[in-house]
């Protein structure tokens, strides 16, 4: 990636929606993977956080993650998380708990715009603008496994 763009496929937007929907209440997370610059996969970790508007990505999942994607030749792109009631901006918490290499996509599913990316900086957040594209066939999202 090359840092002033976050390159993803359309049809991720729909399939991180809806895992934020599914998991309302409480945040849902996980990670954006692609062969090249766009994401094209996105996967959900379990949310092991206790109370409501914070996440912490289930480390297990994660390194099973970032194992199978490095399988299947893909980069990891980006991590994500929700904020189900909230705007696509970080919040005080989501600072402590980001990775600092790695832009994050937050996913507002009530909010205007429902997708933003962001990088952490020293002092802050700088926006990240979305690049949109359609998905070609022979690079369409991977369905997500069916979770409980």
């Amino acid at each position: 990636m090359s840092g002033a763009t976050l390159p993803l496929y359309r049809g991720l937007e729909e399939r991180l929606l809806e895992r934020a929907r599914a998991r309302h209440p409480r945040e849902a997370c996980g990670l954006l993977f692609g062969r090249g610059e766009r994401a094209t996969r996105l996967v959900e970790v379990e949310n092991l956080a206790a109370g409501m508007g914070r996440f912490e990505a289930h480390p297990g999942e994660l390194r099973a993650a970032l194992e199978e994607a490095r399988a299947r030749g893909e980069r990891t792109l980006a991590a994500w998380h929700s904020h189900p009631d909230a705007a696509a901006v970080p919040g005080f918490l989501d600072s402590a708990g980001c990775w600092k290499e790695l832009p994050v996509l937050v996913v507002a599913p009530c909010g205007r715009p429902r997708l933003r990316a962001w990088r952490r900086i020293e002092g802050g957040w700088l926006e990240v603008p979305l690049q949109m594209a359609d998905c070609p066939s022979e690079e369409a999202p991977t369905p997500l496994p069916s979770r409980p």
